[in-house]
């Protein structure tokens, strides 16, 4: 029977416990999006709380995706010292770790990337207020290099994994929903032409990496909009990703988030659950998971198969600790 503190191996990666640190962007990064000893700092603390795995906040692939100021990036080879340093850190801790990669698209604000955002469509985020170009041929291809680098940054650093970051309303996630992509070319239009931009990158991010680095991708597994895309929808997503070289599959919202959910905590655990039921691959869960019996009994009952702690975590740092008290009886 699988365990919420049993030790877990994905793909070499030796990892003590299912408690993963989720990324949170703590926007402590310097003005060039370079690692500052606040953000050392920051992810010491959180090797020290005894989860078995973190992921890094998003982190830049280029400046045009660049989120707020204050975000990590892994845009140029220069990231990639500062970076080593908080692996280093954090495996020191007998900690696995990853780093999640993004590109923010039409929701990037232009004070911020200095220019007009882009996106799959001249369309206005529905989280959003200004009007993106609508990307070329030639910007498709230079996203998918930019994921492509960033990850080899990622392994070069030291970290055992790469996360893409496919969800929250971000690019990818504005690709493959009809709302913000009405494109006509091999891009838009029927599900399959939506789903291709994330598919096409995570197969050259695993011909750039190697078969035995492991890609994690946080999948939007419905927008929770009218008209969005749905659970059934991701998990056409969710096969053709593990199809194309994906490890594990981190689930999340779209482009609404958390809207028309349940404040309830495990609010995301039936699209969890929603997508293990396709695929064979290791699940991540979170959304508002606060009590260890809560992660004890979604890890019990096969719902997923690592749970995300993160706003619990920071506001108690003895969370894990806890974990262990509260279930070493029924562990």
């Amino acid at each position: 029977m699988v365990k919420l503190l049993d030790s877990f191996n994905i793909k070499g990666i030796n990892i003590k416990n299912r408690i993963i640190i989720p990324p949170m962007a703590m926007n402590l990064a310097d003005a060039q999006g370079g690692v500052t000893q606040e953000v050392i700092d920051h992810y010491e603390k959180m090797a020290k709380v005894g989860a078995g795995t973190i992921i890094l906040e998003h982190c830049y692939v280029d400046i045009k995706g660049k989120n707020s100021p204050g975000q990590l990036a892994i845009d140029r080879d220069e990231c990639i010292d500062g970076l080593r340093e908080i692996a280093k850190v954090i495996h020191r801790h007998g900690v696995a770790c990853g780093v999640q990669i993004n590109h923010s698209g039409s929701i990037a604000p232009s004070t911020v990337i200095g220019q007009k955002p882009m996106g799959p469509s001249t369309i206005i985020h529905p989280k959003g207020d200004e009007m993106p170009n609508e990307m070329s041929d030639a910007d498709i291809d230079e996203v998918k290099k930019n994921f492509k680098d960033a990850a080899l940054r990622v392994k070069k650093a030291g970290f055992d994994f790469v996360e893409i970051h496919g969800c929250h309303g971000y690019l990818l996630n504005q690709f493959i929903s009809p709302i913000t992509n009405t494109r006509m070319d091999e891009y838009g239009g029927i599900r399959t032409n939506r789903i291709k931009l994330p598919l096409e990158i995570v197969e050259e991010i695993r011909r750039e990496v190697g078969e035995d680095f492991a890609i994690f991708y946080r999948i939007a597994a419905a927008d929770n909009i009218e008209d969005g895309i749905t659970i059934d929808d991701a998990k056409y997503l969710a096969v053709k990703l593990v199809e194309s070289g994906v490890d594990v599959l981190d689930v999340s919202a779209g482009l609404g988030g958390a809207r028309l959910i349940t404040d309830q905590q495990g609010y995301f655990v039936y699209l969890a659950e929603g997508i293990k039921s396709v695929i064979n691959v290791p699940i991540i869960t979170t959304g508002g998971i606060k009590e260890p019996i809560f992660a004890y009994h979604v890890i019990n009952d096969c719902k997923a198969d690592m749970i995300g702690i993160g706003r619990a975590i920071l506001n108690d740092p003895l969370w894990v600790q806890k974990a262990y008290e509260q279930l070493k009886d029924i562990e």
